[in-house]
């Protein structure tokens, strides 16, 4: 292995690791700039709203973008008081998926579980934990046929064939 090898990884570690804990921090700076009205004067005239300040090219964050941010700091790190360090480590696309959950939560201990499954689960698994809790253990399923390409593995719909069709001629789970 060659140094300059080992030293390119290491940085790009400490960008991943950089960038993990970029959208908490991002979040409670934004947080701080909306909340108290700051950021009109943060950079000097020109900026009278909260979409011109964060549309600035510097920032240059949708309003989706900004808020989001800003509920997960406002969530997870001021109403459940889970630690921006602990927090940095969940995906933040874990995050997005419980959100709207942990809005309408106001039990500490099963959101501080929800977290921890957020830094372990994949995003997939994520989001179904997510959905069953959501919908109550009920989630259902559309079966579907696709078809895929043996040359570049492109999958397409089979049109014409139906979910139940499909449960009546094979086994599925439920």
């Amino acid at each position: 292995m060659s140094s300059n090898s080992y030293s390119l990884h290491t940085q790009l570690v400490g960008l991943i690791d950089n960038s993990k804990r970029s959208f908490v921090a991002k979040g409670k700076l934004l947080h701080g700039l909306k909340t108290s009205g700051n950021f009109r004067d943060a950079v000097g005239d020109g900026i009278d709203t909260w979409d011109d300040y964060i549309s600035q090219p510097e920032i240059n964050l949708s309003r989706g973008e900004a808020d989001r941010l800003i509920q997960i700091y406002e969530t997870f790190v001021l109403r459940f008081e889970i630690s921006e360090e602990e927090l940095s480590e969940v995906p933040i696309k874990n995050l997005h998926y419980l959100l709207p959950l942990a809005k309408k939560s106001y039990d500490m201990d099963a959101m501080q579980e929800m977290v921890e499954s957020a830094k372990t689960l994949s995003q997939k698994d994520f989001k179904l934990r997510v959905g069953e809790i959501k919908y109550d253990g009920k989630v259902t399923y559309e079966y579907l046929v696709m078809r895929r390409c043996i040359e570049t593995g492109s999958l397409t719909k089979v049109w014409g064939i139906s979910s139940d069709e499909i449960k009546a001629n094979h086994e599925v789970p439920d």
